[in-house]
């Protein structure tokens, strides 16, 4: 990976950080990919999602909910995603959307489908959800 498209996720995951946290006024962050002991981490450290970033020509959101999925503390897995010259979205399983959208109890066995949304509605969603728990 070139140091372009290096600094290009970096700068897609400051944005996406910085846009969760004025949205929500929490500590929202860009963790660069590895806990202090070295260890996964989260491309950006958000309360209750574990959030992968991916940007470029192609990004496969089922790729990064993948290494999300696999890699996650336990908190549902939201891959933010943005193809060059495209707005972002934001994709995560249906279990999760619905319960963001205020859905108490979907009733569902597994975590349902993958489901994809702009970025721009999952932070307002999410801002509605973890936002009020200051």
């Amino acid at each position: 990976m070139s140091a372009y498209q290096r600094n290009k996720g970096a700068r897609f995951e400051r944005l996406v950080a910085s846009t969760m946290a004025e949205a929500t006024g929490l500590d929202i962050h860009r963790t660069g990919g590895q806990s202090g002991k070295g260890t996964d981490a989260p491309d950006v450290e958000a309360p209750g999602v574990w959030l992968e970033c991916k940007v470029g020509a192609r990004p496969s959101p089922a790729k990064a909910m993948e290494q999300g999925e696999k890699a996650s503390d336990g908190r549902p897995a939201v891959a933010a995603c943005k193809r060059d010259r495209y707005p972002a979205t934001a994709t995560m399983r249906l279990r999760t959307a619905c319960v963001l959208w205020g859905v108490a109890d979907v009733g569902m066995r597994d975590l349902g489908p993958l489901v994809r949304m702009s970025f721009d509605e999952f932070v307002r969603m999410y801002a509605r959800v973890y936002g009020e728990q200051q």
